[in-house]
């Protein structure tokens, strides 16, 4: 029997991915939007903003390719699925360096909004 969580945790964790997606990028267009002449901040926030969709746009073509090697070996009747489990570890481990690049974000716009000094 082919083990459920391997189906469990890409589809899970999909839609996570993709809501947090559309938030960044939505975050990301407003920044980009408001200013016209930007300042070093703001040009270090986009670039974290770009660097953090990329590796959510990794982690969700990550996740389906999980998704796909799982229905592929369900299909064919392979037993061993190290292959999706790769796909699936890689994909929360681009999810998690994606989380960090918008936490810093996060910190750098909230240092900057108390008008604390940011190197």
């Amino acid at each position: 029997m082919h083990d459920l969580t391997l189906w469990l945790t890409p589809l899970a964790l999909m839609p996570a991915v993709a809501l947090l997606t559309y938030s960044t990028a939505s975050r990301y267009g407003r920044l980009r939007e408001r200013n016209l002449a930007p300042e070093p901040l703001d040009l270090r926030r986009m670039a974290l903003f770009r660097t953090a969709l990329l590796g959510l746009y990794t982690s969700v073509s990550l996740l389906a390719l999980a998704l796909l090697t799982n229905a592929w070996l369900f299909y064919a009747g392979q037993r061993h699925a190290l292959i999706a489990l790769l796909f699936t570890s890689a994909g929360v481990f681009t999810l998690f360096l994606a989380t960090a690049q918008l936490t810093r974000e996060a910190l750098l716009a909230d240092r900057s909004a108390r008008g604390e000094p940011v190197e």
